[in-house]
């Protein structure tokens, strides 16, 4: 039937555009900061869920898997949800809503064992899974969950919390949850239809929703493909603030002379403190002439100081890790993600490289 070729094809698209789509965020941009990263795994969430549409091309054994895809769905948009509260800086609130998109996905699982264990031939609660309730309830949770987590999406991209978002960022927010909500308001449609028994509406918003699928996923493409990407968008920097450019300087004459962050505990209260301004005024002004958040602002400069330590013969007997703790890092890991982020490279290369240079030898020579 043509319908099903149409959606099988629509699912060949959509998942492939969504892994090309969050390949070409995490890879094409080296050093892509948290916010990226969250998206790109709602996206490669989206695909998983989307990979239904393709299960007649896989092989029987595989097709009757695809049902515990399910429970990943419910960390769909924890991940979006964490993707804008990164953008606006809100870290507690983002670990608890990536928390709770956890335990609904434990008990999802758990939701499906008897499932689970029928296919593998051994009956446990046969009813639950031949009447299919186990996969009614989630889907009405998976359904609740989503609305929840889009208004609380929309508070937050609505919200004129500091900091403030650029309007290109939140137009970029804005479509994206529009679409989201369109999209899945079609997918409860059909699923009312189903629960309905309206096999011709069935049909009709079946083939409705793979066609919406495919126009986002091709708009999505084509958005971070011909602007660089959304987050990209909000390391962008704003237009210079002529009327802070002084009250600026005096944070970076700050941290050039007395190097504050070479204090492990150094925050924002207390780089304020030693500029005299407020801790609201610094955020502000780093955000907005900086074009990056304090701990990306206080990184950069240790990860500088970091750099030329590695290839000072004063430091030639210190290891990577006691410069890590000398320049205010706390831990190797954290070290290493903000020097490759900064610097384009990791701690160790920069040492290598400087020694091959030293030395004369080829690279070949110095491995």
């Amino acid at each position: 039937m043509w319908i099903d070729l149409f959606l099988t094809a629509v699912g060949v698209l959509t998942v492939t555009l969504s892994l090309v789509l969050a390949t070409t965020i995490l890879i094409g941009r080296p050093g892509a900061p948290k916010a990226d990263r969250f998206l790109a795994a709602f996206l490669l969430l989206s695909a998983l869920d989307l990979a239904g549409w393709t299960a007649p091309l896989l092989p029987g054994a595989l097709q009757s898997l695809l049902v515990f895809r399910l429970p990943l769905a419910f960390l769909q948009m924890p991940c979006l949800l964490a993707y804008v509260l990164t953008l606006r800086q809100a870290r507690a609130a983002r670990s608890v809503h990536l928390w709770t998109g956890a335990a609904l996905v434990a008990a999802s699982m758990t939701s499906l064992i008897p499932r689970a264990l029928g296919l593998a031939g051994i009956d446990v609660l046969p009813q639950l899974a031949s009447t299919g309730a186990d996969l009614r309830v989630n889907e009405i949770a998976l359904h609740l969950q989503f609305y929840v987590y889009a208004s609380l999406i929309g508070v937050s991209i609505f919200s004129r919390a500091r900091p403030v978002l650029e309007p290109r960022v939140l137009r970029w927010l804005r479509v994206l949850l529009v679409v989201s909500l369109s999209a899945h308001t079609l997918v409860l449609a059909k699923s009312v239809a189903a629960a309905a028994g309206a096999a011709g509406v069935y049909t009709a918003l079946n083939v409705a929703v793979g066609v919406s699928a495919s126009a986002v996923s091709v708009a999505l493409l084509l958005l971070v493909l011909l602007t660089g990407g959304p987050a990209s968008t909000a390391r962008t920097r704003r237009s210079p603030c002529p009327s802070d450019l002084d009250e600026m300087q005096r944070i970076r004459d700050v941290m050039a002379r007395t190097q504050p962050y070479l204090d492990p505990q150094i925050n924002l209260k207390r780089l304020s403190r030693r500029v005299g301004l407020t801790g609201r005024e610094v955020s502000r002004l780093i955000n907005d002439c900086e074009g990056m958040h304090f701990f990306d602002f206080v990184n950069g400069y240790r990860t500088r100081q970091a750099a030329a330590f590695l290839v000072d013969p004063a430091w030639a007997d210190r290891s990577v890790i006691e410069i890590a703790y000398a320049v205010g890092f706390n831990s190797k890991s954290s070290f290493n993600a903000a020097f490759r982020k900064h610097q384009g490279m990791t701690p160790s290369s920069v040492r290598r490289d400087h020694a091959i240079a030293d030395s004369g030898l080829s690279a070949t020579d110095f491995a």
